[in-house]
């Protein structure tokens, strides 16, 4: 029965590590395109050229979606901390942290769809 335990917990821990990462790769690609975004818009600000509102919503999106995703990965560590060395026997807490990054990964990947520039 222990056994039994220990595999799903070990699995949990993986599905939520691989969820992490891939949120942390999202975040990166979402934040390299805000970054080009912002030069742009730096760029056309100094040529005296009239930005359009959907971009600055954009930048707006990106910036939350960004700290909301970084929100989720900083409640993870600290779950970490109160864990046996990251591996938390809860299995629901598991589940519920692998739950949010993977929706909070779906978030920022839809974000940086619409700033395609």
């Amino acid at each position: 029965m222990v056994e039994i335990a220990i595999s799903i917990a070990g699995k949990l821990s993986l599905e939520l590590q691989e969820q992490l990462e891939n949120l942390e790769t999202e975040i990166c690609k979402l934040n390299d395109r805000r970054s080009i975004v912002d030069n742009l818009v730096e760029e056309s600000r100094r040529n005296g050229e009239e930005i359009e509102q959907q971009v600055n919503s954009w930048i707006d999106r990106a910036t939350k979606i960004n700290d909301e995703a970084s929100q989720v990965i900083r409640e993870n560590g600290e779950a970490n901390m109160k864990c046996l060395n990251g591996w938390c026997l809860n299995p629901m807490k598991r589940h519920k942290h692998s739950w949010k990054a993977a929706k909070k990964v779906k978030d920022v990947v839809e974000v940086y769809g619409e700033g395609d520039i």
